[in-house]
């Protein structure tokens, strides 16, 4: 697969090096080692570098991929410092590091991208999805399931592809992406793997679709689709004990009578964040703790914790390295993340609205689920890569 991402690089057809890029990627980063996502990338930009080079044909990279980079140095020298203080900062700073150049890998290598190319990949990487976790599980094969979880309808594959046909099927209200979503939640369900962010991401995606579309009864057809996406959900949980728990979480934040009355799973993200927060406003964090870095929770303590929330290590220390989704940069990076998140939404909002829609999409999944697997890195870097106006749709 390095080979074919190779080949295309040589034939400039950067886009479709997504797709043989996915094959590369584990689900879960940090139990992963075998991950080659990093490498391959880091493979590709020296290659594309080189042929560059050989062309006089020198890259150009945005203003904000230039500071984003610039960024990386100072915290990787900053997480030098951590883990000289902290011994046990080491393998945590590397991947630190690796999530982070990944980033910046990709947007080097992902600028000015062919938007109708790239919506080609997407329709490519749907269809391989589909036919994989369904001829996987008509078989029951070994292949599509990953440690504890059963199959990789969990992956953020899913959510990613959920998020992006969700936001064009309401966007552009196409039978087409009707049909790719009904098989995509037809998969969830049969696969027992309606988890909370796979919900939360059709209803954001749902939103993100109606506000961009332009006619006002696409709007209200937007409207009755997140309708209907709601009571399906609503339905599904009730035939499934894995979804209804799933429903129960988000619900439990809002139904709670005390804050250790919401179920486990949001009352860990909610711990997290506040003691981010805490660390951030009153212990002068405000860039974040840097790679290597870690949290504590001093300021709000933890329920009893599993390995399925954080490693052995970090349980026994209560040091908290790796914290979930939105909270895992937010430690990182501190208040000049939230500062990046509304610089590249004003970018993003000045582009052409097929550009925006996707973008858009890319940009919520990153910022939700960096740190997760390599995935979000690689599409981080694709929007970073891709805020000028130069970009091509048609």
């Amino acid at each position: 697969m390095l080979f074919v991402a190779a080949f295309l690089t040589f034939l400039g057809r950067k886009e479709y090096t997504i797709i043989p890029l996915y094959s590369v990627l584990e689900f879960d980063a940090e139990v992963s080692p075998q991950n080659q996502a990093f490498e391959a990338l880091l493979i590709l930009v020296s290659l594309d570098l080189f042929l560059r080079v050989w062309k006089r044909d020198f890259i150009k990279v945005n203003f904000i991929t230039l500071v984003f980079g610039f960024f990386s140095i100072v915290y990787t020298l900053f997480g030098f410092v951590n883990v000289y203080i902290d011994s046990n900062a080491k393998d945590y700073f590397l991947f630190d590091f690796k999530i982070y150049l990944s980033v910046f890998l990709s947007a080097v290598f992902f600028s000015n991208l062919n938007f109708k190319k790239l919506l080609n990949v997407i329709h490519v990487l749907l269809f391989s999805y589909l036919i994989f976790v369904l001829y996987g599980y008509l078989f029951s094969l070994p292949s599509i399931k990953l440690e504890t979880r059963e199959f990789v309808g969990y992956s953020s594959q899913l959510t990613l592809l959920l998020s992006v046909v969700t936001a064009l099927f309401v966007f552009r209200f196409s039978f087409f992406y009707g049909a790719m979503l009904a098989c995509l939640f037809f998969l969830m369900v049969i696969t027992d793997n309606v988890i909370s962010q796979n919900i939360l991401a059709v209803l954001v995606s749902s939103c993100i679709g109606v506000i961009a579309a332009k006619k006002k009864a696409l709007k209200l057809i937007g409207v009755i689709i997140l309708l209907i996406s709601v009571l399906l959900t609503l339905s599904i949980s009730s035939n499934s004990l894995r979804s209804e728990e799933k429903i129960n979480n988000i619900s439990s934040i809002f139904n709670g009578a005390s804050l250790y009355h919401i179920n486990h799973s949001p009352l860990i993200r909610i711990i997290e964040f506040s003691n981010i927060v805490n660390d951030i406003t009153f212990n002068s964090k405000f860039i974040g703790a840097g790679f290597g870095g870690y949290m504590s929770d001093d300021f709000i303590n933890f329920p009893k914790l599993t390995k399925f929330d954080f490693s052995e290590e970090q349980i026994v220390l209560r040091k908290y390295y790796i914290p979930h989704n939105f909270n895992y940069p937010l430690l990182k990076f501190g208040f000049l993340y939230l500062l990046f998140i509304m610089y590249t939404l004003k970018k993003i909002n000045r582009m052409d609205v097929n550009k925006k829609l996707i973008l858009t999409i890319f940009f919520m999944f990153a910022c939700l689920n960096l740190g997760f697997t390599f995935l979000p890195s690689i599409m981080l870097g694709v929007v970073i890569g891709n805020l000028s106006r130069k970009n091509s749709y048609n």
